[in-house]
Parts: C-alpha cells; structure tokens; sequence
C-alpha cells in the first residue's frame, strides 16, 4: 500500500512540476485614416491567448517581428493589394504602428530556436539588402539621375504650358497686331 501511494505521489509531484498554464491579453485599435472627412470612432480588439502543456517543458514567447522574415520562414506569400482581408490601409500593418512588423506568438518546446531563426532571417534579408546596395550602386545613382532628368522635363512642360497661357489668353479676342505681338513675345521667352 505505501507503494502504491508513493508511485502515486511522485506520477503527481512529476505531473505538476512539468506543466505549464498561459494566459495574455493583447489590446489593439484600428488605424482610421487621417484624410476622413468625417468624424469616425475607432475599432478596438481584445485578443485573449489561453495555453495549457502537460508533462513538458514549453515555453511562451510574443513579439513583433519583420513580415517578410515571418513570411519566409513559414513559407507563406503575400497577398496582392487587392486581396487584403482589411482593404487598402496606410501602412501595411493592419492593427499597429509596427510598420512592416507582425505580432508572433509561438508557444513551443522550442520556441527560442524558432524566434532566433526569424530574427536570423531579417539579419540575412538586411545584409543582402546592403550588398545589394554596394554592388547596384552605379544602377542607383543612374535611376536618381534620370529621375531628376524627368523632374526637370516636367517643369519645362509646366512652366511652357503657363507662358503660353499667359500670352496666348483670349488671343481670338485681341487685334491682329496684338496677336503678333503676343507670338513674338512668347518665342522670345521660349528661347
């Protein structure tokens, strides 16, 4: 008999030493754009994380993390701008402010190798980002340069588009000298 309750005493202590109860609460508030004109009061969201282990050693860990390394490490795609689950939103991120961020919630016996390997993932995704750099920086400089190319192109077409404007306005009304003097003054200033 003592046998018996020493078997049983020790599945028991062996029972409640190896688990683990989890409870979090997680509180977010829905983005509303700025440029609304009207007056618009703010979603909020409760999310409630219950998680029970039994004859384990498990661990619970939350965070925000990069959403490509995420994406990558879980091999998911992502969605095209119009498959959005939340419509077109000013950030990516739906909830929070975390901007390219997302709340992970990994309970798991190995939940910090998980975690280390997204992390590793971002680190790798910003040091190839930076090489990346490095070796297309010629591209780099040639795309600014024509970018700053069609900048200036698009100000001579606007500022063309005002002088003609501005000497050609209401010309059918003018006399035929002053339509000649008009044209000449607007190819003068064109050159």
């Amino acid at each position: 008999m003592k046998l018996k309750t020493f078997y049983l005493l020790a599945f028991a202590s062996l029972g409640l030493c190896s688990c683990s109860n989890l409870y979090e609460v997680h509180y977010f508030k829905d983005k509303i754009s700025s440029s609304s004109s009207t007056k618009v009061i703010p979603n909020y969201y409760k999310v409630e994380i219950r998680a029970h282990s039994f004859l384990s050693s498990s661990r619970y860990l939350s965070g925000y993390f990069d959403q490509s390394a995420i994406n990558l490490y879980f091999n998911e795609f992502t969605q095209p701008a119009n498959g959005k689950l939340f419509g077109n939103n000013e950030s990516s991120s739906a909830f929070t402010d975390e901007k390219g961020n997302e709340l992970v919630l990994i309970f798991s016996t190995n939940s910090k190798a998980v975690s280390d390997q997204i992390g590793a993932i971002a680190k790798n995704q910003v040091v190839l980002n930076s090489a990346a750099t490095v070796f297309l920086k010629d591209k780099f400089d040639q795309s600014r340069k024509l970018s700053q190319e069609l900048d200036n192109a698009d100000n001579d077409k606007n500022t063309f588009i005002f002088q003609a404007n501005a000497y050609l306005k209401d010309i059918t009304t003018k006399t035929e000298a002053e339509q000649k003097l008009a044209i000449q003054q607007l190819i003068q200033t064109l050159n």
